[in-house]
């Protein structure tokens, strides 16, 4: 009351809210906000789809990620004041009535580019491939794909979304400037893209997986599925189209848009026809990588420049690269910018999660790499030997809604890579539990592999852990799972266990 006389250095309070408008301070904090705090708060306002916004939180500490500072939103204000930020008791005014008035009476109208990417394999190491470089030329990229929903860099769903779902969803965020869809077999032939057309449509490969599923019983059959992705490109946008690949070069004339071919051949007389008929491809001469036409050569980088390539010896991974290439040259990115992406995308478990990661454990080194299909088991017969003269032992499983003799066909090709192979169950699907890696042994056997050096542990993390205690100095290991989660994490263990005791 007015009687009061407080005590020598008592604190009184005097209000319980802090409004500017009951005597509050307001101290300018942009620059010290972190990236995670404020990707919230745009993913916030635009997705309440308001034009102007307030997101009123409490925190800790607003330089922290999300979970360490303990943010708290309070509400999402439609009507949010401007006098603490043109005028704050301390730190920098900010004229945010500027970019409003901008925002709400926009020069001119853009569409949002669509990248489409589909093929047997190669489709996540593209889709990736492309976001990255697409992010570090300062777009805001979209990404869906078997591993998640991937919004500027930043994982926002985990799961399988390469079908309409995750099209879906990354369509309708308002926080992106371009949008890359994996595009699988399944979503198309069951429920469709997801989008009604896209700017650049990618088809990178026709392997003869999955057929006697969903209606697709023949290579062409599949192929006419994939070739969805080329049939709805804009007739402004561009197909990219792997020349090397017979089955996709069968359907040419399906292409909509202007067309880029990419090949692993500079002779490759596909793109040396469609140079003189006028068109431009993307390919290599003499380990340098191009983009051609009939007019010039324009050099991107050399296959030693290609982390993902592993000094320009994983074929399947130059090709996915030509087609990324092809695919941001067709969007008019600068090629130095095209140069910089290309060659600052590892095949690390941060970047690409399980595809062609190598850990070295002193004593043996390690491949984690997602692959199921006897197209992929033959690029490793091609590479192994590239990177290893020594034993070849690997972790590998069938996937159980293939048809019967396409699951011991897998087991065939096996054969013929490795030396020694653990058979796990990751993938039963509606098959019973170990009627799988049964079949795959099967057709190892079938393709002249001994028995003795075939395990069957169908548990999966049973099965790493048995793995390892086969290996032995100057192994080769390839781990070939399902899902990432626990395998990552069981290398990750072991490998941090090893550096500890170095």
């Amino acid at each position: 009351s007015l009687d009061s006389i407080p005590a020598e250095k008592e604190k009184v309070y005097l209000k319980a809210t802090a409004n500017l408008s009951q005597g509050g301070t307001a101290t300018d904090v942009t620059d010290e906000v972190s990236p995670d705090i404020r990707l919230m708060a745009e993913r916030t306002a635009r997705i309440i789809g308001l034009d102007c916004v307030g997101v009123d939180a409490l925190t800790k500490d607003i330089s922290l990620p999300l979970d360490p500072s303990g943010i708290k939103v309070v509400e999402v204000n439609a009507a949010p004041g401007f006098r603490m930020h043109l005028e704050p008791t301390g730190g920098q005014p900010r004229n945010v009535a500027k970019p409003l008035v901008d925002m709400l009476f926009p020069e001119g109208y853009t569409q949002i580019p669509v990248l489409a990417v589909t093929g047997t394999n190669g489709k996540t190491t593209t889709s990736k491939l492309l976001a990255h470089t697409l992010k570090y030329s300062g777009k805001t990229v979209g990404l869906t794909c078997t591993t998640g929903i991937i919004i500027d860099g930043k994982s926002i769903i985990t799961g399988d979304y390469s079908g309409p779902e995750g099209a879906g969803i990354v369509v309708r965020e308002p926080t992106v400037d371009h949008i890359v869809l994996e595009v699988a077999r399944g979503g198309i032939a069951r429920r469709g893209l997801g989008v009604d057309e896209v700017d650049v449509g990618v088809l990178l490969n026709i392997g003869e997986d999955h057929l006697g599923t969903d209606w697709i019983e023949s290579q062409e059959d599949l192929c006419l599925v994939k070739s969805t992705v080329i049939e709805v490109v804009k007739q402004t946008g561009t197909s990219i189209l792997n020349a090397d690949d017979s089955m996709i070069m069968s359907i040419l004339d399906r292409a909509r848009g202007n067309v880029i071919l990419f090949s692993l051949d500079a002779t490759n007389q596909k793109i040396k026809d469609h140079i003189k008929d006028g068109g431009t491809v993307v390919t290599v001469d003499k380990r340098n990588v191009i983009i051609r036409n009939r007019e010039l050569d324009i050099f991107v980088c050399t296959l030693e420049e290609i982390p993902i390539t592993f000094g320009g010896i994983i074929d399947f991974n130059i090709s996915n690269t030509l087609a990324a290439i092809g695919a941001l040259h067709s969007l008019n990115l600068p090629i130095e910018q095209i140069r910089n992406g290309i060659m600052t995308f590892y095949p690390s478990p941060n970047q690409n999660p399980g595809r062609m990661n190598l850990f070295d454990f002193q004593e043996y080194k390690v491949l984690l790499d997602y692959g199921h299909n006897p197209e992929s088991a033959r690029a490793m017969a091609r590479l192994l030997p590239r990177l290893t003269q020594g034993r070849k032992i690997a972790l590998c499983h069938g996937t159980g809604n293939r048809t019967t003799a396409q699951i011991v066909e897998y087991g065939k090709v096996l054969a013929s890579v490795y030396d020694y192979i653990v058979l796990a169950d990751f993938d039963p699907r509606d098959r019973p539990i170990g009627e799988t890696p049964k079949l795959v042994c099967e057709g190892l056997l079938k393709g002249g592999f001994q028995k003795q050096n075939i395990d069957i542990v169908s548990d999966p993390g049973k099965a790493v852990d048995h793995l390892f205690s086969k290996a032995k100095k100057g192994d080769f290991i390839v781990i070939q799972p399902d899902e990432l989660e626990p395998v990552m994490g069981q290398i990750m263990e072991r490998y941090r266990q090893m550096v500890t005791h170095i």
